[in-house]
């Protein structure tokens, strides 16, 4: 046991060390992983999902996609490690999937199934800025830190109960994994949504977008689900929650947008 308590001392020092001031947030941010690591893991993944994927050749969509990311990216703070060249895109073929992403090192994934919603570049300049976002915001890094800052506390917790019964053992497992899930990992997620929300606002007002768009975007999205998830089990605000907030940021986002 006294071995537990050194290597929870040790852990729980590590990890605040560990938390650190993001450009743009206005809170410290966990990051575990080197950002020199996460950039050569995210170029890895990125690669191997070119490979395994069916990327689409619409010029048109294609020509929307670059026009947005050349248009935002010179007001998008990028983070230590990369540079303005490394923005990267690919539109994968997938009509069913409404959705993007964005990898750490500044690569981006959208599907053509977001053109269901998409009606104009503003639009899609709303879905780009977001993605930007999470990259700016380090949000990958914190998530991947997150998980690892969980899994590291289960290890402890098997370290401390290893005296205890099967059964005590199993209920312990199981209110850890609820507390680091609903408590901790889904909230934080939710978080790292608003804030590139906010950020995305920012940047394509800054760009000469009119970020009121994105309010009768997300209610398109909102639309086109076929089912809904509760929010306090889904890793995204619900959409009512989401556009609330987007009404509540759009006055400094007009400020930008103003000031073009």
């Amino acid at each position: 046991m006294y071995y537990s308590h050194i290597f929870l001392i040790s852990f729980m020092m590590f990890t605040v060390i560990s938390c650190t001031s993001v450009d743009s947030l206005e809170r410290n941010s966990l990051q575990l992983i080197p950002q020199e690591q996460l950039i050569e893991r995210s170029n890895q993944e990125f690669d191997k999902l070119k490979n395994k994927s069916t990327l689409s050749e619409n010029k048109k969509y294609l020509a929307q996609i670059e026009r947005v990311v050349d248009r935002l990216s010179p007001y998008v703070p990028i983070p230590d490690g990369l540079s303005s060249n490394d923005w990267e895109f690919i539109l994968i073929e997938d009509d069913d999937l409404i959705n993007a992403f964005a990898m750490p090192s500044a690569k981006i994934g959208v599907y053509t199934g977001l053109f269901k919603i998409v009606k104009s570049e503003s639009d899609l300049a709303v879905v780009i800025g977001h993605e930007m976002a999470h990259v700016v915001a380090k949000h990958g890094g914190e998530r991947m830190s997150q998980n690892m800052l969980a899994l590291g506390g289960s290890i402890i917790l098997s370290h401390a109960t290893r005296g205890d019964s099967q059964k005590d053992r199993e209920r312990l497992f199981m209110i850890y994994g609820l507390g680091s899930s609903l408590g901790v990992l889904l909230p934080y997620s939710r978080l790292h949504e608003t804030e590139a929300d906010r950020l995305g606002l920012i940047y394509m007002a800054q760009a000469g977008y009119d970020p009121r768009v994105a309010i009768p975007f997300w209610e398109r999205m909102e639309k086109e689900k076929s089912f809904k998830i509760p929010e306090f089990i889904s890793t995204h605000p619900s959409s009512e929650n989401r556009i609330m907030e987007l009404r509540s940021l759009m006055d400094e986002a007009m400020v930008y947008y103003n000031e073009e």
